[in-house]
């Protein structure tokens, strides 16, 4: 049973229809200003050159990883050089625009359908709002043309089919998301474990995802990518630097965790998120657990990752601001949606105090995401919005910052 919002009162729907459209401009215009930004000079500023060349060297049997410093270059899948390659025949700049029109898109529509599935009757206003609170996270991720964009959209998308129980179309998402950036593996994983319908068919994809590689090149090519994937991983997952995760807010307050107990850190995370996705799975209706998978798969993800950069955390954008709409479009709870917006607005902290808030105010945004997650589970209290007509009375999950009866999504 998919719950959902349903107004309270009666709301002017034209307005709220224009601001929807307003909201899908936003995006177009975000999207045309970037792109005449990148058109002259499309590697300044570009992650696009560390994705193109990869794909080429794929097809010519190069070595993916040759350009790899320490933990820095191509840390991705021998996979992705297969998605980027229609990026990569269009060449400069052609190539990085479509790249980049794709990850903003495949946000977009993820963003519209979470909208839609929360509160079908006030989606257009739901939309602009949580596009107000999003987009301007994303903006970062779009100029440099970084896959952060594409696996935020294929996490929404992913949740929202969870939901309805379309489990090729998550499957789908999943597993795609898994070829664009490695990441993905975290909220696979998770589902697999919270959906029971989901494990033969991730099982199959993954086996697919696998083989990929060796219908284009030699088994011993294929394998010797991986072999070095698996090294450049390694040495991926134990950085000097500091970065915008846990580690990096604790180093801003003096203490640098040693590798031992980063990695010790990261698989307790681990088993502390699957042991929350599964209470939640016990705990809160069938919708709902997918709001929670996602909410606990972004924070473990930008609190635990190894090497979280500032932009990541377009990912968790999302997570903040859909629930911000619903306080203020539905619930009527002004203070509580502006608490929510507060820390959307955090998460561009880089464009008004770049070095004072750097690696620290992020991930203690994301531990306060955490927090009320974890309020709103234990709580365990939905709350309740009578519709017209009465037979659409029922219940629906997402956070607040000032209520314990919506959970975060």
């Amino acid at each position: 049973m998919i719950c959902h919002f349903m107004p309270r009162q009666h709301p002017n729907l034209q307005i709220e229809k224009q601001l929807g459209v307003f909201a899908w401009v936003m995006w177009l215009i975000a999207f045309t200003v970037i792109s005449a930004i990148v058109w002259p000079a499309p590697l300044r500023h570009s992650d696009c050159w560390n994705y193109y060349q990869p794909a080429t060297d794929f097809w010519a049997g190069r070595n993916l990883y040759r350009y790899n410093i320490v933990t820095d270059g191509f840390l991705y899948l021998p996979q992705f050089a297969l998605i980027y390659t229609p990026f990569m025949r269009l060449g400069h700049p052609l190539g990085d625009i479509a790249w980049r029109g794709a990850g903003l898109s495949v946000l977009a529509v993820g963003l519209w359908r979470m909208s839609a599935a929360l509160a079908p009757g006030r989606k257009w206003f739901i939309f602009a709002l949580a596009t107000a609170g999003t987009l301007p996270v994303a903006i970062a991720s779009l100029r440099n043309g970084e896959a952060n964009l594409h696996i935020a959209g294929m996490m929404l998308l992913a949740a929202v089919d969870l939901r309805a129980r379309r489990w090729g179309w998550a499957t789908f998402w999943l597993a795609g998301g898994l070829m664009v950036k490695p990441i993905m593996m975290v909220m696979l994983l998770l589902a697999g474990a919270m959906f029971r319908p989901m494990i033969a068919r991730l099982v199959i994809a993954l086996i697919i995802i696998a083989a990929a590689p060796f219908l284009f090149q030699s088994p011993h090519y294929v394998a010797e990518q991986y072999h070095d994937y698996a090294r450049w991983m390694t040495l991926a997952s134990q950085p000097q630097d500091l970065y915008c995760n846990i580690r990096g807010l604790l180093g801003k307050m003096g203490w640098t965790m040693s590798q031992p107990v980063l990695r010790a850190t990261g698989v307790l995370a681990a088993l502390l998120a699957l042991g929350l996705c599964l209470v939640a799975k016990r705990r809160t209706e069938e919708s709902a657990a997918p709001m929670f998978l996602l909410g606990f798969a972004a924070c473990y993800l930008m609190l635990c990752n190894p090497k979280t950069e500032a932009n990541s955390y377009v990912i968790l954008a999302p997570v903040i601001a859909l629930p911000a709409a619903i306080l203020l479009a539905i619930e009527d709870r002004p203070r509580a949606a502006i608490g929510l917006f507060f820390l959307s607005f955090l998460l561009v902290c880089d464009f008004w105090a770049y070095r004072p808030t750097e690696n620290w105010l992020k991930p203690l945004t994301a531990l306060i995401v955490m927090v009320l997650l974890l309020r709103q589970l234990f709580k365990g209290e939905d709350i309740e919005i009578e519709s017209e007509p009465p037979k659409a009375h029922q219940s629906a999950p997402l956070l607040s910052a000032a209520s314990p009866k919506i959970p975060i999504a």
